[in-house]
């Protein structure tokens, strides 16, 4: 038998590492049921009343096992033979932390997590990683749980915290099974068959080792090793214990300006510290006073934007914490000090003051006037304007054709649109990013099935591109003006298939120089292209909103059996194939009607 032989069967490794305390940012396995061909290795973590401690290390028994735990009746044969109900099926108050559920063979088994541990911390089930996670007050999320095939693992913080609050102990019981094709006296160990048990008070553990012979199998032998290990509470927080994720009343100090020698000044965002209008802390900054950020702080927001919220004059973080700023400007950003210390968690504090600045240059005045005049002013800001007349044109082709002109986008994507913004930085590769969002925003998203709906059927081609396929509308209702709106779409169109999407060349070179994207700061080439994509909304909003798509030369309308009337503005004389109308289109079912009707005139004519 060679050592390493040896050492499996002796199950050292694993008694050390049972005498280990975890980190409480470890995960810790609180089931497992793992077997392979010559070994067995079992933990099922249970909670225990912290009274109960001395009897659970009396020995190394398990004191709950894997099938156990469901809600059951027990009768007691006393004179009244009374009926108990056990919501966890143990009389001692024992409780599990994982729930093994069996459907006999019909449906597959599972593991699911104590439904309490689950809501104590609020915890986010991710069904397509199998995990748990925490979402603290900061809006960060904590992997708490993770679920793999016959194993979970907690984080032991989470435990504790839970343990703390119901006043008990984690439990973890092991089985450890280990089988030799070599017989006791083969192995020369000079361990002696039977069971040897060990108490350790100063490692919370009990154990006992069994070795013995396996007769009448393919194995002559094998080592057990089976006991409990004890995790005990967090201490209790001597004030509003059952918040543990309470927030530290921690506030930094930001720059508010700078003195005569040239040094920054700074203050805290302690808002109890600060001035007010009021009375309070004279001699002290005023809780309004401006506070300056390079504009690269809101980029870590807006590259999640399914956490964060990035709006006009406020950030979110879902419902847990929102700041009102001032991101009107093209170089930074401005918060009030009371604010980033009232509003801000501690986290977040951190990050708002690596990118902390010298006030430089005022508010702006849309905040300004929205902050302290309490006059409604809208932003000026190229973002804002380009959302504004994104939904002008899509409530007008709503409202004009039933259909939207620019087709929303899935919820796979919807973060383009979130996170559409001027550059904060000259860097080429978030350009590129923008510059895909974009064109997946105006080009990608026309509405081919309905624009082709606007041209004539014997002018329809699908294997048109959706920009000219819009052409062809305007060109179709003799629209003025739409030449150099469509050519933006196409430079757009070109700088995304050039560049974003594909390796950069000569097509990109070729593209780029439409913008002189290489002689020019991309934040500024950026920003033209936004005002841009405002002018080409804003132009077929109006045209839309003019009737003359809806009134040009003819209207055209599907009929359900496929076929197509024309309608001229103007009563026709009567052609074969059309019927005439004095006025717009009625309904549908009033257009067959008169179609069956011209035909039965025209056949009786015959």
């Amino acid at each position: 038998m060679n050592k390493s032989e040896r050492d499996r069967l002796s199950q050292r490794s694993k008694l050390e590492t049972l005498r280990q305390n975890p980190q409480l940012t470890d995960m810790l396995t609180v089931y497992m049921s793992n077997s392979g061909d010559s070994y067995y290795h079992g933990v099922y973590g249970v909670l225990v009343p912290i009274e109960n401690i001395d009897y659970v290390l009396s020995g190394p028994h398990w004191d709950f096992h894997y099938d156990e735990g469901m809600p059951t009746f027990v009768h007691h044969n006393d004179e009244e033979r009374t009926v108990e109900y056990l919501r966890y099926g143990n009389s001692k108050g024992f409780e599990p932390l994982v729930l093994n559920r069996h459907f006999y063979g019909i449906k597959s088994d599972y593991s699911e997590i104590n439904e309490e541990f689950r809501l104590f911390h609020r915890l986010y089930h991710d069904p397509k990683t199998s995990t748990f996670r925490k979402i603290s007050s900061s809006g960060t999320e904590h992997l708490v749980i993770e679920i793999e095939q016959q194993t979970v693992k907690m984080r032991l913080k989470e435990i504790r915290e839970f343990l703390a609050a119901k006043n008990m102990v984690l439990s973890l019981q092991f089985d450890f099974c280990e089988y030799s094709h070599y017989s006791c006296q083969d192995q020369q160990t000079g361990m002696k068959p039977g069971i040897h048990e060990y108490t350790e008070p100063e490692n919370l553990l009990s154990w006992g080792l069994a070795y013995n012979d396996i007769p009448d199998t393919k194995w002559k032998s094998g080592s057990s090793l089976r006991g409990k290990k004890l995790f005990m509470p967090l201490p209790k927080p001597k004030n509003n214990f059952f918040d543990l994720e309470q927030r530290q009343e921690e506030y930094l100090n930001f720059i508010i300006g700078m003195d005569e020698s040239g040094n920054t000044v700074e203050f805290t965002s302690n808002p109890d510290k600060l001035a007010n209008f009021f009375g309070s802390n004279p001699g002290a900054p005023n809780y309004l006073t401006p506070v300056h950020f390079g504009k690269e702080v809101l980029d870590k927001y807006f590259h999640k934007p399914s956490r964060y919220s990035v709006e006009s004059s406020i950030l979110r973080c879902g419902s847990l914490w929102a700041l009102q700023m001032d991101n009107h400007h093209s170089d930074k950003v401005c918060a009030w000090l009371g604010d980033l210390g009232r509003d801000l968690p501690y986290k977040e504090q951190l990050h708002w003051r690596a990118y902390n600045l010298p006030p430089q240059g005022s508010l702006s005045e849309t905040f300004y006037k929205n902050q302290l005049l309490a006059i409604p002013t809208d932003s000026n800001q190229i973002m804002d304007l380009f959302e504004k007349s994104f939904d002008e044109l899509r409530t007008a082709s709503e409202s004009a054709f039933g259909w939207p002109l620019l087709l929303p986008l899935p919820s796979q994507d919807r973060h383009l649109i979130q996170s559409l913004r001027v550059p904060a930085s000259d860097e080429q590769k978030e350009f590129d990013e923008l510059v895909l969002a974009l064109a997946k925003i105006l080009v990608d998203s026309l509405n081919k099935k309905g624009l082709m709906k606007l041209i004539p059927m014997q002018e329809r081609d699908d294997s048109k591109g959706s920009i000219r396929i819009l052409e062809t509308v305007c060109e179709s209702f003799d629209v003025e003006g739409f030449d150099r709106h469509i050519s933006y779409l196409r430079k757009i169109q070109d700088l995304r298939s050039s560049g974003s999407a594909h390796r950069k060349g000569k097509n990109y070179a070729r593209a780029a120089r439409q913008y002189d994207v290489e002689d020019r700061d991309l934040r500024a080439v950026f920003s033209e292209t936004l005002e841009q994509a405002v002018e080409a909304l804003d132009f077929f909003a109006a045209v839309v909103n003019s009737g003359r798509m809806n009134a040009g030369k003819k209207q055209l309308v599907d009929l359900p059996s496929g076929r197509e009337s024309v309608f001229p503005e103007t009563q026709p004389e009567d052609v074969f194939g059309c019927v005439a109308w004095a006025g717009p289109p009625r309904s549908l079912e009033d257009m067959e009607a008169g179609v069956l009707k011209e035909a039965k005139r025209r056949d009786e004519s015959a």
